[in-house]
């Protein structure tokens, strides 16, 4: 039953434009999307990346270490995922996903990494891209090198605070850097097999009729 609600959930990350510089977006699942709207003293992941960095070179990590921290914090402080869920027991009657405690749990861990996925890959997105002042050079997007850098540190930080494996912190990793191209190829594949499982549901259960009502099964060979 997670692997249900958890088809919502193909989100990544973004990956460099090879015709440019810029970090082409992706599409976030919208149920995991926080609030972006900067608060009075409120840093964003661009505002506190810049800020370190103002500093030099020693910072880099300090940076990725901070968002990595601010990022996991304010998912569980937001409560997201559990809000999904229960959203999504109520407007679809599936209150056997809560009625068992270790299945309950074991869904809100699994969605629970998805959506420090999503919302990894959109600051991350957001860092790669924020303008930085170097020197008297006009302010650019990160260059290809800092942006692996930077991931590499901020995943580190990451696996650190969450106490993750190796085998946990290369999946997550792997996700993080999957092509977008892959992602909706995989996507269009299963929508397209979802519907041809639709329809021989209906023709095995409406061989020659098309009245939802009138059920007659399709006899089987011996």
């Amino acid at each position: 039953m997670r692997k249900e609600i958890a088809l919502h959930l193909v989100n990544r990350s973004p990956q460099p434009n090879h015709a440019g510089h810029r970090f082409r977006a992706r599409r976030v699942c919208r149920a995991f999307f926080l609030d972006h709207t900067p608060q009075a003293n409120k840093p964003t992941p661009a505002t506190m990346y810049r800020k370190v960095m103002a500093t030099g070179s020693p910072s880099k990590t300090s940076a990725a270490a901070e968002l990595a921290q601010k990022l996991h914090e304010a998912l569980l402080r937001e409560r997201i995922v559990p809000r999904f869920v229960d959203s999504y027991v109520v407007e679809n009657s599936r209150e056997a996903l809560q009625v068992h405690a270790v299945m309950y749990r074991d869904l809100l861990t699994l969605l629970q990494r998805e959506a420090l996925l999503a919302l990894s890959a959109r600051a991350l997105e957001i860092v790669y891209n924020e303008p930085r002042a170097q020197g008297r050079s006009k302010p650019r997007p990160m260059r290809r090198r800092e942006a692996a850098l930077f991931r590499k540190k901020f995943l580190t930080a990451l696996v650190r605070q969450l106490g993750w494996t190796a085998g946990d912190a290369l999946d997550f990793q792997r996700d993080l850097q999957c092509d977008s191209s892959f992602l909706e190829k995989a996507r269009l594949a299963a929508s397209k097999a979802l519907t041809s499982l639709e329809e021989l549901a209906t023709q095995i259960v409406h061989p020659a009729s098309k009245d939802p009502h009138d059920i007659k099964m399709r006899p089987t060979k011996n």
